[in-house]
């Protein structure tokens, strides 16, 4: 989620100054009411109106990693999870895990679909349990 703009979070330390109750000033911008009562409360506190700094840990693929992770997934069309963890610790030199990889696939909107050269069962899996393997 993104910050709010400057703008608008002067906006709203204005309408307060206005004699505005935070409800109508929420209804009025269409922000939530906790929200203009946090922004209220750090202007009150701090005198600074700029967003706070986002929390967590930077990403392990970077964004600028971003079109160099895509040409390695589009260099093959079978990979799995754990070979092309291994590509790319060879291509970078960075070790990854797998979930933190299927999660930077996900958000990028690669899927997961079988190849077309991989062999299909060759019982049907509506076929009764006795002709299971």
């Amino acid at each position: 989620m993104r910050a709010l703009s400057l703008d608008l979070r002067q906006r709203i330390v204005a309408a307060r100054g206005a004699g505005q109750s935070q409800g109508q000033i929420a209804q009025r911008l269409d922000v939530s009411q906790p929200t203009v009562s946090r922004i209220l409360a750090q202007w009150d506190q701090h005198q600074d109106l700029t967003p706070k700094p986002k929390s967590g840990r930077p990403a392990r693929i970077s964004a600028e990693q971003g079109p160099q992770l895509d040409a390695l997934v589009a260099s093959r069309t079978d990979w799995i999870l754990a070979t092309l963890a291994a590509a790319w610790h060879q291509q970078t030199g960075e070790r990854i895990g797998l979930s933190t990889l299927h999660r930077t696939l996900h958000q990028r909107r690669f899927t997961h679909k079988k190849s077309a050269v991989s062999r299909q069962s060759e019982i049907p899996t509506n076929a009764p349990p006795s002709e299971r393997p």
